[in-house]
């Protein structure tokens, strides 16, 4: 029994030290993309990023959060345009400031901790007069 408990401080203290000497969002979310969903009522209206096609919605795509976006969604003609701008995800912070200076440093310095935001958008084109995606990023008619 000693033995085991012995093992688990051990692994838990090299997991310590792992997220520590690497900072969370390095450690956690190391592939730095975001997954962006867009709906749409009704369905089927066309979805650009940066002008390329990324089909009809409901759509789900990846981007890389060292980039910002121009997201376009169009039904019949009307046009919606969402900016995807990135953002520090609150939760790297809190994390890092858990485990320490370092963490924190090391996340500031690869830019780990951005995330594309908003992620989950939906365009409502049966509202009358709406220019605002639930998201609550302005869009509008272009």
């Amino acid at each position: 029994m000693k033995h085991l408990v012995g093992t688990a401080i051990a692994v838990a203290m090299i997991g310590w030290a792992s997220i520590g000497a690497g900072g969370c969002a390095s450690v956690f979310d190391a592939a730095n993309d975001s997954k962006i969903s867009v709906r749409s009522n009704p369905e089927g209206a066309e979805v650009l990023l940066n002008g390329e096609s990324k089909g009809t919605t409901p759509a789900e795509f990846i981007v890389s959060d060292e980039e910002i976006y121009d997201l376009k969604v169009i039904h019949e003609g009307e046009t919606r345009s969402i900016a995807l701008t990135r953002s520090i995800g609150a939760k790297w912070i809190v994390l890092d400031v858990i485990f320490g200076l370092i963490p924190v440093v090391v996340d500031a310095i690869t830019g780990n901790w951005y995330e594309v935001q908003p992620q989950e958008i939906f365009v409502d084109f049966t509202a009358p007069g709406s220019g605002e995606a639930e998201s609550g990023q302005p869009t509008g008619n272009r």
